[in-house]
């Protein structure tokens, strides 16, 4: 069986553990272990979608309070998901910035994470082609003046 699992929800067939979503479990010991969820993936997306539907204003009230309460962790996420990053990455490029917008040097609350849009389009990243972080203006600018080159905006700033 090594390589293969029975669904606990649909049965059937063994099928290849890529089918069934990973669990990682740390022992008291520290020892990270993984295992595998019961359901397969198809079985559980079902489920999801279907309990979902049945409950959408409570899945969305409890996500929102989620989100209201862990404004850190959804700030990491959203890191990860969109550039590749974590929260110390983010931290130690502003730090080795001075805190400041890399190109007007204005200070700032908050930063964008300015990458290299003919390596990834769009509003993700891959992580490898980040170029700073930048104030909202100067990233405005980039995107009005149409060009990817953050040095082509330096006279602006």
């Amino acid at each position: 069986m090594g390589d293969t699992k029975v669904c606990t929800k649909c049965g059937g067939d063994p099928q290849p553990l890529s089918e069934f979503s990973q669990k990682k479990r740390t022992t008291k010991s520290g020892e990270v272990r993984i295992t595998y969820q019961s359901w397969c993936k198809t079985c559980t997306n079902e489920y999801s979608r279907e309990h979902y539907a049945d409950n959408k204003d409570d899945v969305q009230q409890r996500h929102k309070e989620w989100r209201d309460s862990n404004p850190d962790k959804l700030r990491g996420y959203w890191l990860k998901s969109a550039y590749g990053i974590t929260v110390e990455d983010y931290d130690r490029m502003l730090t080795e910035q001075g805190g400041v917008c890399d190109l007007c040097k204005k200070v700032e609350d908050v930063f964008c994470v300015d990458h290299d849009h003919s390596c990834c389009p769009g509003n993700k990243s891959c992580g490898r082609c980040l170029r700073g972080l930048l104030c909202s203006d100067c990233n405005l600018a980039l995107g009005k003046f149409g060009s990817d080159d953050s040095e082509s905006i330096l006279w602006w700033g």
